[in-house]
């Protein structure tokens, strides 16, 4: 059986979760919106989590994060955010194509920005009428190109007061928001104190079959429920799958510690392997980036490691992600590092190049 670490949507579905699916599928079908009771216990129970007026359940993360584009940017304006962030990187597509948008990236600590970041980038971005105006502050947290690190403690609220005084909205991706509650202990209101709107992904961390929630004032949902039908996202009936994503949401603590108590082990048994051509990053969570020489290195290492029946992704700069969920073990753990190892010891994978 092949391991698969390229991405947490692949955890599974837990029993929990199945069983909330089939409780709900006599449930009576909502049509117009708001309408489907377990679609707006979902919503209810994640703005009161997170400390929001209101919630909208959408089909993507990536759904999720470009309506949020589309409410606070006008086309041409610019995007402030770290430079290997989602909205800038995997939905750079997106980010221009649907809504107009351009990011300026800002090279961030482990991924992430700071008030005074935020504010230099602020200064020095054209602020003219007829030039690029700065139409949304954009924060990750968990940031994933960064190895699923963790915004610093305060680093959000800090930008918050800072946009509130300046009038820019501050949008947080928040994809793996639960990994960072998790990690720190803290409350997932407390980790999105200073966002003006937030996303989560329901299908990553949490394992709900499907799904996104978008979070923000009333008004704002208001305007995300016209985007997200514009965007091709008046999904009905879906009643079952927001029972199983609630479902999820009540039982994921548990699941996510023990995912970075394996993250942990698996660095530690890869760094072994990596010493003498590359390093692996201290996981402060449930991703892992083991970084070589090159990229032809990094997919040279990807081919062969598949034939030792495990996958993983690439990266760029020489990186290999490795994604920790509910579907792996322990002993999938040991046989990782051990492909890994018996990998580079065969010589199979380029070891050699300019680290990019």
């Amino acid at each position: 059986m092949t391991i698969d670490l390229r991405s947490d949507v692949l955890g599974g579905w837990s029993p929990e979760v199945l069983r909330a699916m089939m409780d709900a599928a006599g449930s009576p079908r909502g049509f117009a919106h708001g309408e489907d009771i377990n679609q707006r216990a979902l919503e209810d129970e994640l703005s009161d989590l997170f400390g929001f007026e209101d919630a909208l359940f959408v089909p993507t993360g990536t759904m999720a994060n470009q309506i949020a584009v589309r409410i606070w940017c006008q086309p041409g304006q610019v995007i402030i955010a770290d430079h290997e962030a989602h909205v800038a990187v995997n939905e750079s597509s997106s980010t221009a194509g649907l809504n107009g948008a351009v990011v300026r990236g800002v090279a961030g600590e482990k991924g992430h920005l700071s008030a005074a970041m935020v504010a230099r980038a602020l200064q020095t971005t054209p602020r003219s009428s007829v030039d690029r105006q700065v139409g949304l502050i954009w924060l990750e947290n968990t940031h994933n190109h960064a190895g699923g690190t963790i915004a610093p403690d305060g680093w959000t609220a800090e930008i918050g007061m800072l946009c509130r005084r300046l009038e820019k909205p501050v949008h947080m991706d928040g994809a793996r928001i639960w990994n960072a509650s998790v990690a720190t202990g803290q409350h997932p209101s407390e980790l999105v104190s200073g966002a003006t709107s937030l996303s989560v992904n329901l299908n990553k961390a949490l394992g709900a079959p499907v799904g996104a929630v978008i979070l923000g004032t009333r008004p704002f949902i208001e305007e995300a429920a016209r985007v997200r039908k514009m965007f091709g996202g008046w999904w009905r009936p879906i009643g079952m799958l927001a029972a199983g994503a609630q479902a999820a949401v009540r039982i994921y603590r548990e699941k996510l510690a023990a995912d970075h108590a394996r993250a942990r082990n698996l660095a530690t048994r890869l760094a072994a392997h990596m010493q003498a051509i590359g390093s692996v990053n201290e996981p402060q969570t449930n991703i892992i980036m083991m970084t070589g020489p090159s990229d032809d290195w990094a997919a040279s290492m990807l081919s062969a490691l598949q034939e030792q029946k495990v996958m993983a992704s690439a990266y760029g700069h020489g990186r290999i992600r490795f994604v920790l969920h509910a579907g792996i073990s322990d002993l999938d753990i040991e046989l990782t590092a051990d492909a890994v190892g018996a990998v580079l010891a065969s010589c199979r994978c380029e070891t050699s190049g300019d680290r990019e």
